[in-house]
This record gives C-alpha cells, sequence and structure tokens, in this order.
C-alpha cells in the first residue's frame, strides 16, 4: 500500500497534533502535581501550627486547674484536715477525670500513707507514698505542678477500691 503526498502530510499533521497534545498533557500534569504538592504543604503547615497551638491551649488549661487546685489543697494541708482532704479529692475526681482525662490525683504524707481521688487504698503494708515516682517529683519540684507517667504497679496490683470486696 502505497501512501501518496497528501497521506503522508495528514500523516504529518497527525503526529505533530499527536505530540502537541502530549506535551501540553505531561506541562499540565507537572505544573498541576506542583500546585497540588504546595497546597497540601499548605495545608500540612496549617494544621501543624493549629495542632501545636491546641496541644498549647490543653496543657495551659490543664496547668491553671492543677495550680488552682494546688493552692485549694495547700491552705487545707496548712489547717492540718487530712479528712477534709480525702473528702475534698474523691468530690473532684469525677469531674476532673470525665472534663480533663486525669487519671487521679493523689496526696502523699510524708508518713507514708496516702489519699487519691479514686479512693484506692495499697494492699501492700510496704507500699509508701514517698517512694512514689510522683510523690518525689513533686517533693523536688518545691511547689511547682508536676507530671509523672502512670504507674503500671499500681494499677495492675498492690491496690483495691475502697470499700471493694476480696
Amino acid at each position: 500500500m502505497k501512501i501518496g503526498l497528501k497521506g503522508k502530510m495528514l500523516l504529518v499533521i497527525i503526529l505533530l497534533l499527536v505530540t502537541s497534545f502530549g506535551t501540553v498533557a505531561i506541562v499540565g500534569y507537572s505544573e498541576m502535581n506542583r500546585n497540588i504538592l504546595k497546597l497540601a504543604e499548605t495545608q500540612l503547615k496549617t494544621k501543624a501550627e493549629y495542632m501545636v497551638a491546641k496541644t498549647g491551649r490543653y496543657f495551659s488549661e490543664r496547668e491553671t486547674l492543677l495550680k488552682d487546685e494546688a493552692r485549694h489543697l495547700q491552705q487545707a494541708v496548712n489547717e492540718g484536715s487530712r479528712q477534709y482532704l480525702k473528702s475534698y479529692l474523691e468530690s473532684v475526681y469525677p469531674d476532673l477525670s470525665e472534663k480533663y482525662k486525669i487519671v487521679d490525683i493523689y496526696i502523699g504524707y510524708p508518713d507514708g500513707s496516702a489519699d487519691c481521688g479514686t479512693g484506692w487504698v495499697p494492699d501492700d503494708p510496704a507500699w509508701k507514698s514517698y517512694e512514689r515516682p510522683w510523690y518525689v517529683k513533686a517533693a523536688e519540684s518545691k511547689g511547682n505542678i508536676v507530671y509523672t507517667g502512670i504507674e503500671i504497679h499500681s494499677i495492675i496490683s498492690g491496690c483495691r477500691q475502697k470499700g471493694s470486696e476480696g
């Protein structure tokens, strides 16, 4: 099959059109990809800044709350009312736990005993509050608020809920 001059011209024009459309498509894709990446980067940066600010507000609110609670409790400690402190912790704990996801609040005493919002009492007579990380950090902080990790041993064993059987 022989292609004439008109056929060859038509083939060249079709190839030029296909090449042109392909080039435009590749350039368009490249530009669109660059714009999408730029937009995604901007949105991620904005989201990261938002999360940093939100996290800062979260800890700031908790610090304010804990400072207020610490001031109130320090006043009760100064008045020497341990029973008042114990009942106070147990009365405010449910709200603090639900609203702020605070696991527990404790007051440890130099004699090794402790009172807390959940009302648990250690089963082990050798358990001493002044040996706990939260007590040590609080004693070293000279009145500042401290944050400690979860005390796994206290959750798994060595404690019982006040008033519970067994």
